[in-house]
């Protein structure tokens, strides 16, 4: 819903699954529909899990009508 109505807004939100460590994902959202996702890890082996699962995270932004191609997702 933010992204929809956002203009060039940033949404940030705080996982804390406790088995992962704490994860901070920061979404830039722009008129366009593109969204950039900057995302911070406590532990690096949670950071290299989704790396590994990061196409499926694009196809999921994609499905709901973001576009989050090339190098929008960045991870920490």
């Amino acid at each position: 819903r933010n992204a929809q109505s956002a203009e060039n807004r940033a949404m940030t939100l705080q996982l804390d699954p406790p088995e992962l460590g704490r994860v901070e994902i920061q979404m830039h959202f722009t008129k366009d529909k593109s969204v950039k996702a900057h995302m911070i890890f406590e532990k690096p082996e949670t950071m290299m899990m989704l790396q590994r699962d990061a196409q499926a995270l694009e196809r999921a932004l994609q499905e709901i009508g973001l576009d989050a191609g090339g190098n929008d997702l960045s991870f920490e």
